[in-house]
């Protein structure tokens, strides 16, 4: 019986260009997209500065109520200290932000979260967190890049600035990281009249409830421990 052996190394090679081809078009793709060939390309246009849209984050507590954060993880006002901008993935630009914190209104053990990312271990890009004092990493900032400004936008619209005040709902990890508990949703700038602005919408239950029970001041809100 004829059998056509010959087919065999004639797939093999096929199926061995196509993964070769695909990963140069991978590779390709990635090289387009790198926030060098951006800005290399900006540079060549006569652009001086260039913005871009950041990764999308999930974050699955955005949707909890203002009780279930007080409850499974901790309510903070803290204060910027010291950042970091750099390259994180080659068409990523990440900030890393180190926080000391003047008042931990409430303290929960960090909750195991199923659907978060992992936290990446950023302390060798800021000098070591003390205990009371936690780090994030967050995708966005600005950094100079063969000459041109590259501006990536955080797409939560967070952006920390050092010396400004914040309450945060935040979740401590091990080596001094900490994770946003509910994202922007659960972030604040602090007024220096009291006043608690969100960063994120409004139209979630930490913020709304914070509005309702506590009229978005500070002192009613450490007052009442949140609750």
């Amino acid at each position: 019986m004829f059998r056509p052996t010959y087919l065999i190394p004639g797939l093999l090679l096929l199926v061995l260009g196509l993964t070769a081809a695909l990963k140069v078009s991978q590779q390709t793709w990635k090289d387009k997209v790198s926030i060098q060939s951006r800005a290399s390309r900006a540079k060549s246009e006569g652009k001086t500065s260039i913005t871009l849209r950041g990764p999308i984050a999930e974050y699955p507590g955005m949707g909890m109520s203002l009780d279930t954060a007080l409850q499974k993880h901790s309510a903070v006002v803290a204060e910027v200290i010291e950042t970091n901008t750099y390259i994180g993935d080659a068409d990523v630009i990440n900030t890393a932000y180190k926080f000391r914190i003047f008042e931990a209104i409430t303290q929960n053990n960090a909750e195991v979260c199923d659907g978060c990312a992992p936290v990446r271990d950023i302390s060798a890009k800021l000098h070591p967190a003390s205990s009371n004092e936690f780090l994030i990493e967050l995708s966005g900032g600005t950094l100079t890049v063969d000459g041109v400004k590259v501006h990536m936008l955080n797409t939560g619209g967070l952006e920390f600035e050092p010396g400004k005040k914040y309450l945060l709902f935040i979740s401590f990890t091990p080596g001094g990281m900490a994770r946003l508990a509910a994202g922007p949703v659960g972030v604040f700038r602090v007024r220096d009249d009291d006043i608690l602005e969100s960063v994120g919408s409004s139209d979630y239950p930490i913020p709304n409830e914070i509005a309702a029970r506590h009229s978005m001041k500070l002192t009613r809100f450490r007052q009442s421990k949140g609750s």
